[in-house]
């Protein structure tokens, strides 16, 4: 049986809303589990000094790096961060039943989520749960596509926007029923996120050299490319993004890094450091990994040495307060909630 839910944690003024199905447990299974059972860490912050050790490297000293101590942790409870846990069962007819959950977003109290196997995307009420719309628009005419692989609300138009691998990104009102238009991109693409009305950034896993592009609609043409990382490292590794690596924070664009958890802001065409986790002798370092084995090498290198280190961070949520991700180590996932407003372990 096909259970889909909304989960809403509720602190004062701050909500994050998820939404899963039982088809295929989804990481919101798990991450109660971990507030529930208080695999939990809370981490104040000890920056590091000019003239101290630095582990991470010349490269990665100053402000942005913080310093973990994973053996010595505190174990907070659930009403430490959270007033209230909400369990919303959504739309339970056979039309609105999700079989994995790809990408989710909120918008003016509506929750979309897409579902890539299904190619579809679901649109909820984000307080009752009720289903609005579902959007199954696959075809080859105008308005309808083969493959998506993201979606975002454009926070400068308020659309509905889809990305199609091959094809670039499609243009509908918010919910769905309008089409207003596509724009072809000059390369193939996996993820996106818009930095202005003109510029897009996007993660092109598959593209050699540089995953990250910075694409002008406006001017037609790539305006700044960066992040040059091994492609075997997205197509036979577990170290790479489950979901979008891109959130948006006060007007921002972060990118999270998913094998040693940093967090970078896009401004003026470059990735600058947000948060850099110094985990001392648990921190991974890609390097150190060998290039071009198999799938089944690198899962196995995950369970044994690869576990002896903090990686796979595949869940990142901001607010004026935390930083919450989630990461493995030992072949358990943990979560780090950063308090920006604590200096002290």
């Amino acid at each position: 049986m096909f259970i889909n839910e909304i989960c809403v944690f509720s602190r004062k003024s701050v909500k994050c809303c998820y939404v899963h199905s039982y088809y295929k447990p989804s990481l919101m299974d798990e991450f109660k589990d971990m507030i529930m059972k208080s695999i939990m860490l809370l981490i104040g912050v000890l920056l590091l000094s000019s003239c101290g050790y630095h582990p991470l490297g010349e490269d990665r000293m100053g402000k942005y790096v913080k310093d973990i101590d994973l053996d010595n942790l505190t174990s907070p409870s659930f009403n430490d961060y959270f007033s209230e846990l909400k369990i919303i069962p959504t739309d339970s007819s056979s039309e609105a039943l999700i079989q994995i959950v790809s990408e989710q977003k909120w918008y003016k109290d509506k929750l979309y989520v897409l579902d890539r196997r299904q190619k579809k995307v679901f649109i909820f009420d984000q307080n009752n749960g009720k289903l609005l719309q579902i959007m199954d628009k696959r075809g080859n005419g105008p308005g309808e596509y083969t493959d998506i692989v993201d979606l975002q609300i454009n926070r400068f138009t308020g659309d509905l926007e889809l990305l199609n691998p091959m094809g670039g990104i499609l243009k509908y009102d918010s919910m769905g029923e309008n089409y207003k238009g596509r724009v072809n991109l000059p390369f193939v693409a996996h993820h996106f996120i818009s930095v202005s009305s003109d510029v897009y950034l996007f993660f092109c896993q598959a593209r050699e050299n540089n995953k990250m592009l910075a694409y002008d609609f406006k001017q037609k043409k790539i305006v700044a490319e960066l992040y040059d990382k091994p492609t075997f490292l997205f197509f036979s590794t577990p170290y790479h993004h489950t979901y979008t690596p891109f959130y948006l924070f006060e007007d921002k664009v972060h990118f999270a890094q998913t094998y040693n958890g940093d967090v970078f802001t896009f401004e003026d065409n470059k990735l600058s450091p947000e948060y850099q986790w110094n985990f001392g002798k648990y921190n991974f370092d890609i390097t150190d990994l060998e290039s071009d084995k198999d799938i089944p090498y690198y899962m196995n290198y995950n369970k044994t040495v690869g576990s002896q280190y903090a990686t796979i961070f595949i869940v990142y949520v901001e607010n004026s307060r935390y930083y919450m991700t989630q990461f493995y180590l030992h072949n358990k996932m943990w979560t780090l909630i950063y308090d920006k407003k604590t200096v002290v372990v």
